[in-house]
């Protein structure tokens, strides 16, 4: 046996004893349903909790979306018709925010929805330097948070993000705010919400 197949056979050796030592499968004895991968429960206690993040839009990248647009304050009626029912994607919003408030209530026929958001500091120190922003589904009794919250950077820039997986059969709205962490800080938020991105 030359030496380089002697250092062949010891490296296979060595690689399949140390897949059996951690309980993996070697690629000789991988069926199906190994080589599938793990499954998605095990892939999501291997990962724990993600931080989740808009995309930068690029500058000059932004476009108008034609539809109306409603204005969000904590402690006062919004302007525009709020009304019960929600209205369809697209429209704009602004909206002035320390703890944390509700956006108009939305329908969307695309299973997405999606925002461009840029926001920045009015006034104050908050202890964090994202804005937090999520999605709800409106259903009798608590409304179900859909998906991840999203840290929203309160740098005076475009960000883009899309919920998807939903169903065109319930009405939806965002949440914006920094909870306990605002510190009487508020926040200015300038965005649309459309269907898709």
């Amino acid at each position: 046996m030359t030496r380089v197949k002697f250092r062949r056979a010891v490296l296979a050796a060595t690689a399949v004893a140390m897949s059996v030592a951690v309980g993996g499968v070697s690629p000789a004895s991988a069926g199906p349903k190994d080589a599938a991968g793990p499954t998605s429960e095990a892939v999501s206690i291997a990962k724990g909790p993600e931080v989740v993040s808009p995309q930068l839009v690029p500058s000059g990248k932004l476009p108008q979306v034609q539809g109306p647009t409603y204005g969000f304050t904590e402690g006062a009626s919004s302007s525009g018709s709020m009304g019960t029912l929600g209205v369809s994607l697209p429209f704009n919003y602004w909206f002035e925010v320390s703890y944390g408030l509700e956006s108009r209530r939305f329908n969307t026929t695309t299973n997405k929805a999606c925002t461009w958001l840029k926001v920045y500091v009015q006034s104050g120190t908050p202890h964090v330097d994202t804005l937090g922003v999520k999605l709800y589904r409106v259903q009798s009794g608590t409304d179900p948070v859909m998906g991840d919250a999203v840290n929203w950077p309160t740098d005076n820039r475009t960000y883009q993000y899309c919920w998807t997986g939903l169903s065109n059969s319930y009405e939806y709205y965002f949440w914006f705010g920094y909870g306990s962490a605002g510190n009487f800080a508020y926040a200015r938020g300038d965005g649309s919400a459309v269907g898709n991105i």
